[in-house]
């Protein structure tokens, strides 16, 4: 999905978590605030535990980037 362009330590650029109330939705930028594409919305998450920035989701292993 990134080609190798995300950086684990940083991946604000690239993954945003926003909250719906007691949900929070999931959206992506292929190029990480580049010109070429925005963020598109991949998944609602129906209330999660522990979960509240996609970095604090990196951090403790919840999402995963490769």
């Amino acid at each position: 999905l990134f080609d190798g362009a995300a950086n684990p330590g940083a991946i604000d650029p690239f993954v945003r978590f926003d909250g719906a109330g007691d949900d929070v939705v999931v959206s992506v930028d292929r190029d990480g605030g580049g010109d070429d594409f925005g963020f598109i919305v991949m998944a609602t998450l129906t209330d999660p535990t522990g979960v509240s920035t996609a970095q604090a989701a990196v951090d403790s292993g919840t999402l995963v980037v490769a």
